[in-house]
């Protein structure tokens, strides 16, 4: 998707959210993140998604992302 289409997706997402709400995906080709005209209502969660990630057996993903509606 496209970057304009991925930041309304995350916009969406984070309008009907609960505060507290976790938004969990996976990378595979393509390096997606939070959009950064977003940072200020998301909290990242870095140790979550490392240990996640460290558990998980699929191979093919090349990054997981917990983050956290504020």
């Amino acid at each position: 998707l496209a970057p304009d289409i991925c930041l309304n997706i995350y916009l969406t997402m984070l309008d009907v959210a609960n505060p507290g709400a976790r938004f969990a995906y996976w990378n595979t080709l393509v390096p997606r993140r939070r959009p950064d005209e977003l940072a200020r209502r998301v909290t990242t969660l870095d140790r979550v998604q490392s240990d996640l990630f460290d558990r998980d057996l699929a191979f093919f993903y090349c990054a997981l992302h917990v983050e956290e509606s504020n």
